[in-house]
């Protein structure tokens, strides 16, 4: 929390700004997601495709899913356990 008793810090008031509504507050949508250390393409997957509401999309686990990394130039078989 700031000195204003707000846990997201101050609020960048440009007119490209994307605002979202969180527990009843006006919150930017790269505040938030910096807070909660989630990308803005993922929120806004999460609520437009798998129709979460704000708070469900920044609560939800990161998937360890995906491409399987290389290491050395090959292809690792075992990277997610």
């Amino acid at each position: 929390m700031d000195e204003y008793g707000n846990m997201f810090g101050k609020r960048k008031n440009f007119k490209d700004t994307a605002y979202v509504m969180f527990n009843g507050e006006r919150v930017g949508k790269k505040i938030l997601c910096d807070y909660y250390g989630i990308s803005i393409p993922l929120l806004n997957y999460r609520m437009k495709t798998l129709g979460m509401t704000v708070e469900e999309a920044v609560a939800a686990p990161k998937s360890n899913r995906g491409r399987k990394k290389k290491v050395d130039g090959k292809q690792n078989e075992s990277v997610i356990d």
